[in-house]
């Protein structure tokens, strides 16, 4: 049984590229096609393959949905268009359909193959697209073309090297623009060149703006700064959630900090090595805790105090990813309570040392399991539900006291990644792009 087909709704013409239709085999055999398509992938981007001790489970492998792809890729959802801001076309398409890129699950990791970065594009784009599907239990669609007269927009554009930029960002006409730049001399790797369409969580952030505009969440703009904020709290929440799917990474990330969510951890970190590039150790943020200027790790406890004060939307939104994150955290503690009172003969303080394996996978499926039963946590389902069905409610929700003028809804989220103007961002990367 195949995936639901997507089309134009409400009478809308269809834009974007048709798609080649291949010949189909006569042979008297009947042949299934295949369900999913498997592509390697960096587990979280360059920068731990980079690291001698975390290199070896720093590449995954995501199955995605099947589906027949152009050079490019090009599919039914998304195209990967390898084009800068000038129109220049930069580096061939990659081919995901020949045999020998498919009997090797695709192109091997490297942030030195182009052809690779859209590949990976690609595969995080889809999977993120998945997981939506799974959790709201139908198709997801791409906001429309144009504003004067609408257009069925059949796939969302890719761009993963479209400006020498520490930026990256979604605009609802024109698609996902990803820069790329040179790590400052305060990186651990300075001179490193660092590609935002490498990091997973760049990706999965970006796309899901487009995904919750699809979803008609296009708040209207007005003075309030929650209408921006929630877009970028929940872009982060998907990035974040996504790491406790089951992979080498989180088994290692538990097993370094002995199962407790308090301990220094990558898990809570929003593109380690993009934030590491300009400063920023503990990536663009961190949904754990903060590392001070002494390299003291203090985990991180929610400051309601803090919504009067924080209007940029980056960190806005980062509060709603501390709230939740809390939530997480306390399910998490109470599913592993048991775990170490067995382990440490009722007393539930761990001996010094590295847990044993058995106990440290127990803790890795249980902090997976606080996610499930998708790939999105339960709180999370029910939010992005929220937003389909009544998405007055969940913006009241967060708004709290606040009024909101209504104006011109808000056409994409050119801000990109929230960049702190102190850490080699020049202004205009914080404005919405021309």
């Amino acid at each position: 049984m195949g995936r639901a087909r997507r089309s134009g709704v409400h009478g809308l013409p269809v834009c974007g590229r048709p798609r080649v239709e291949r010949p189909v085999s006569d042979d008297r055999q009947s042949i299934p096609r295949p369900v999913f398509r498997n592509l390697r992938v960096f587990a979280v981007d360059p920068g731990l393959t980079a690291r001698f001790e975390t290199a070896v489970m720093n590449e995954t492998t995501l199955r995605i949905p099947w589906e027949e792809l152009d050079p490019g890729p090009s599919g039914e959802y998304v195209v990967v268009v390898d084009k800068d801001e000038s129109g220049t076309t930069l580096n061939p398409p990659v081919d995901l359909d020949r045999p020998e890129v498919l009997a090797q699950d695709g192109l091997p990791p490297s942030d030195g193959s182009p052809q690779f970065r859209q590949q990976m594009v690609y595969a995080v784009a889809m999977r993120t697209i998945k997981n939506f599907e799974r959790a709201l239990g139908r198709v997801m669609h791409w906001p429309p073309c144009g504003d004067a007269k609408a257009t069925y927009r059949q796939q969302l554009t890719l761009y993963p090297h479209y400006m020498e930029n520490a930026n990256a960002y979604y605009e609802a006409d024109g698609g996902i623009h990803f820069g790329y730049f040179e790590s400052g001399p305060e990186a651990v790797f300075p001179g490193t060149v660092v590609f935002s369409c490498l990091s997973q969580d760049v990706i999965a952030h970006q796309v899901t703006h487009a995904l919750l505009m699809g979803m008609n969440v296009e708040f209207d703009i007005g003075t309030n700064p929650d209408v921006a904020a929630l877009h970028e709290g929940f872009a982060d929440l998907i990035a974040l959630f996504q790491h406790f799917s089951e992979s080498p990474v989180l088994r290692r990330q538990i097993g370094a900090i002995r199962g407790n969510l308090e301990e220094q951890t990558q898990l809570g970190a929003v593109a380690p090595q993009f934030g590491g590039a300009i400063g920023q150790p503990d990536g663009l943020r961190n949904a754990l805790g903060f590392t001070d200027a002494e390299g003291n790790w203090h985990p991180r406890r929610p400051d309601p105090k803090l919504y009067e004060t924080e209007v940029e939307p980056h960190a806005r939104g980062d509060l709603l990813v501390g709230a939740v994150f809390e939530a997480f955290k306390k399910i998490y503690e109470s599913r592993v309570d048991d775990l170490r009172r067995i382990a440490t003969q009722g007393s539930g303080v761990l001996p010094e040392g590295y847990l044993h394996p058995d106990l440290r996978d127990r803790h890795r499926r249980r902090g997976s399991r606080s996610q499930r039963p998708s790939p999105l946590s339960r709180r999370l389902r029910g939010c992005l539900s929220e937003l389909r069905d009544r998405p007055g409610r969940a913006r009241n929700a967060l708004r709290r006291h606040l009024a909101v003028g209504r104006s011109r809804p808000q056409r994409g989220f050119g801000s990109g990644l929230g960049v702190r103007q102190d850490a080699r961002a020049s202004p205009e990367l914080l404005e919405h792009p021309a």
